[in-house]
């Protein structure tokens, strides 16, 4: 009965840790993207694009609720991978301190010379942090220090941060994030800039994160609830056979204690107490146990979401569990100890009453 709770706990405890993490205020930064409340995405077309671009900076700087903000130009670059084929990479150039995101490894470029990684871009080139990456840069070749390798969500989690050049045919969009005062109205923020900037497209952080992760989280709540009821089913129908194992092994001792004046109460008070205290044993370990396997199958996921079979158990997703604690720690272990103790209380009380002249007789 301890395995099988612990089981049990397991079950609930993977897709429901899994669930929280993807919905986490700490989630976006662990994936690449900067903590603000609004996100402004433009696509390079020409000099119109550029100009659009320098009045999105100037109306954030001008704008009351705007606390902080970050203007980043995406280039593409060729650079050489593992295999030594050419594969062309999206950088992100501009001051990356600023709403920085959660890097793996390593940290955020400083100067010109550096460069950081998303994961599945550190793994495609074969390098790793502290060495130098060969990139095109203006039709010439350039060495570039990689000094971080962070986890990305946008461009298949292909991408690399820089403060490269930013003019040129090599320039392919522009994105600028930003964050508010506390308490400011970010819908209206969002309003207000589109209608001063009509060619930007401007969304709330939440909405952008929607449109990408929106689905994976919804498909893994719908699992962590299918999980529970699995759990809670397979709990009831074990603890119910283990409880009738156990009754008709202790025929004769609850006989002789009935015959001796003890209550019906008092022997369900001795079957509960040893099940509950198993029941509390088995959803711990099965709860740790499941956090340490939800951090695994997390990140698979995430391998197998962003770069595909063949970057499955390579390192391609690093991102911590985050879980939350009264889930966790109270409510899947009380769960299954309600379950477990009404399920006993009810197999007890259905189970005919052992008497000590049938016993004799046997």
């Amino acid at each position: 009965l301890l395995v099988v709770i612990a089981v049990c706990a397991m079950i609930v405890t993977v897709p429901a840790a899994t669930s929280g993490t993807l919905r986490s205020p700490q989630f976006p930064a662990a994936m690449g993207v900067g903590s603000a409340d609004l996100r402004m995405d433009l696509q390079h077309t020409g000099p119109d694009s550029s100009a659009a671009f320098d009045a999105a900076q100037h109306a954030l700087a001008r704008d009351g609720e705007v606390l902080d903000h970050v203007a980043l130009t995406t280039t593409r670059h060729v650079i050489t991978d593992a295999e030594g084929t050419p594969l062309t990479l999206p950088v992100d150039n501009g001051d990356h301190r600023s709403l920085p995101v959660d890097y793996a490894e390593g940290r955020a470029p400083r100067d010109p010379d550096e460069i950081a990684l998303s994961l599945i871009a550190l793994l495609e080139s074969g390098t790793e942090v502290g060495q130098t990456l060969l990139m095109e840069v203006r039709g010439q070749p350039r060495e570039l220090t990689v000094v971080g390798a962070y986890q990305d969500i946008t461009h298949g989690g292909l991408t690399a941060k820089a403060m490269l050049p930013t003019r040129g045919e090599e320039v392919t969009r522009y994105v600028l994030s930003a964050r508010l005062e506390p308490g400011a109205d970010v819908g209206a923020a969002v309003e207000r800039l589109s209608s001063q900037l009509p060619e930007v497209k401007v969304v709330e952080i939440d909405t952008f994160l929607e449109q990408i992760l929106g689905p994976l989280a919804a498909a893994v709540t719908r699992v962590a609830v299918a999980a529970t009821a699995a759990s809670v089913l397979l709990g009831a129908v074990i603890t119910g056979m283990f409880v009738q194992m156990l009754r008709a092994g202790s025929a004769g001792g609850d006989g002789i204690q009935r015959a001796l004046g003890a209550s019906r109460a008092q022997l369900c008070v001795q079957y509960l107490s040893r099940i509950v205290i198993v029941s509390v044993l088995g959803a711990g370990l099965g709860v740790l146990a499941g956090l340490g396997v939800g951090q695994g199958v997390l990140n698979l996921m995430i391998e197998g979401m962003l770069g595909g079979i063949d970057h499955l158990f390579q390192g391609a997703s690093r991102i911590d569990l985050v879980a939350d604690p009264v889930i966790t720690a109270v409510g899947i272990p009380l769960l299954l100890c309600v379950v477990t103790a009404a399920v006993t209380i009810l197999t007890v009380r259905s189970t005919p009453e052992p008497r000590i002249s049938a016993l004799n007789t046997e």
